[in-house]
């Protein structure tokens, strides 16, 4: 029984001794100078106690049973050391320099290999993950999630921690329980990064996109779709320098069962506007209007002189003619004598200036049979009007065109520089002044 016995633990040292992971040290047993052998077992891949613990002063194996032979055999060992160990002469500062004793003990069997014991046994349950390994796992499992489209519930789940733990048993050095499973980030952690991941793959995706947008080379595909509810979705499509196809989801956005057409034009607009250098063209097409007479001193330093002399004049042209419809509309007599009514003045308003004038140009023969009626204010920009005819149809010749593009492109969103067109647009006014 005894030579039985012996034959087991010699084999039960030549696994601790190997490099492979059949059996590794376990928790304390009794004392701190004890740890439990536990052996991995086939069948279930999983650690389990040998019955046998060893001892790491001497390295000898003792029975992991109830019992006062771990402390006799302790007493006994303690003593030995102490007996066959002189103290050395060496200074405090190199005394803690050298390793513990129990990391210098050698194994020696018959291949006569070094192995060195160390504290792996405590990692059985304790071990847990480093802060960089922590970090990594997050990011692991935000891309998993932005790649799949797994829910966060499930990311952050016990089926997903079991399968992180199982990953990092079977391919690292170490035995991770229950600690270094609480370690795994929950549901929220989870979220925040995947979020965080998409929104930096958007930004890098209309940053390629950004060059194609100006120049006309980027379509629109919408398609409505069905999983378990209905969505828009959104693509933007376009061909590359290198005269690659290229498809950019741009959003998937959902949707009522009983959608209209103008439903999904609402949905439309709303995503562009939630977009990086996407203007409504009405509006950059109101700008362009007020800006062509008033530049940006940015914009105007690099105007000819001449040109600049004569920006006021059709700043002029526009005022005058909100003067007169304004003095229409603030006196009762001349509007029951009027067709019709010019547009309201209102510097809100896009293009107001250019649609007072125009309506005051139109109806310019009723409002000089009524002009004695109006303010001094209204007469004298009215006369002024009447007497540079050049001006007026110089400015409508040039603007006017800009109230068609705003009804007709109202609902429409594209990317528009206004730099460029109120320069081209300033250079043709000055051919005809």
């Amino acid at each position: 029984m005894n030579r039985k016995k012996t034959e087991a633990d010699r084999k039960l040292l030549k696994l601790l001794e190997s490099d492979g992971d059949e059996a590794v040290l376990g928790e304390e047993f009794k004392s701190e100078l004890v740890k439990q052998i536990m052996i991995k077992s086939v069948e279930s891949d999983e650690y389990c106690a040998s019955g046998r613990a060893l001892c790491t002063q001497c390295k000898t194996l003792l029975s992991a049973t109830d019992g006062g032979h771990v402390f006799r055999h302790l007493d006994r060992c303690t003593s030995k050391r102490a007996a066959s160990e002189p103290i050395p002469e060496k200074s405090d500062e190199s005394l803690r320099s050298v390793e513990p004793l129990a990391k210098q003990r050698k194994l020696t069997g018959t291949r006569n290999k070094r192995y060195i014991f160390s504290n792996i046994g405590s990692d059985f349950s304790k071990r847990q993950f480093t802060k960089e390994q922590t970090s990594k796992i997050t990011r692991a499992l935000a891309k998993h999630a932005l790649r799949t489209g797994k829910s966060f519930n499930y990311m952050g789940g016990d089926c997903m921690r079991d399968l992180v733990i199982d990953v990092a048993n079977a391919t690292g050095s170490g035995i991770f329980g229950k600690e270094a499973k609480a370690q795994i980030p929950h549901r929220q952690t989870i979220q925040t990064h995947t979020l965080k991941f998409s929104d930096e793959l958007i930004k890098r995706a209309f940053g390629e996109l950004k060059p194609y947008a100006g120049k006309q080379r980027v379509n629109l595909i919408v398609d409505h779709g069905k999983i378990v509810s209905n969505y828009l979705s959104m693509f933007a499509s376009y061909i590359d320098d290198t005269f690659k196809l290229r498809l950019l989801p741009i959003g998937f956005i959902p949707s009522a069962d009983s959608k209209t057409g103008a439903d999904t034009a609402d949905a439309i607009i709303d995503r562009f506007n939630q977009l990086a250098d996407i203007r409504c063209v009405s509006h950059s097409i109101h700008l362009l209007g007020e800006k062509v007479v008033d530049p940006l001193e940015k914009h105007a330093k690099t105007l000819d002189p001449e040109i600049m002399k004569l920006l006021p004049i059709a700043r002029e042209c526009l005022d005058n003619a909100q003067n007169v419809s304004s003095a229409i509309r603030n006196n009762f007599q001349a509007c029951s004598e009027m067709s019709r009514l010019p547009t309201l003045p209102n510097d809100t308003r896009w293009l107001n200036g250019l649609k007072c004038l125009v309506d005051v140009t139109e109806l310019s023969k009723e409002i000089l049979d009524l002009v004695s009626k109006l303010s001094l204010k209204g007469r004298t920009s009215m006369y002024w009007l009447n007497d540079h005819p050049e001006h007026v149809n110089a400015v409508l010749h040039i603007l006017k065109p800009l109230l068609t593009y705003s009804i007709d492109f109202q609902p429409i969103l594209i990317p528009l520089r206004l730099d460029v067109p109120s320069c081209h647009i300033i250079l043709t006014i000055s051919q005809f002044f």
